[in-house]
């Protein structure tokens, strides 16, 4: 059964440039990570946990 569901999933392009199977977790993860990374180099605020989550559900 996951075989399946992770058939139907679409393929995205990481931050690494590797094409991987669509995780709504590790995109609010990353999201978290590089502007969190944004807020350290540029002075922009970071997103908070429900806006990546919201960006996620996207």
């Amino acid at each position: 059964m996951t075989e399946i569901l992770q058939k139907s999933r679409p393929m995205v392009r990481g931050t690494d440039g590797f094409i991987i199977p669509w995780n709504r977790s590790q995109i609010v993860e990353q999201l978290l990570t590089e502007t969190k990374l944004a807020e350290q180099f540029y002075e922009v605020r970071a997103i908070n946990r429900q806006e990546a989550e919201e960006i996620a559900n996207e």
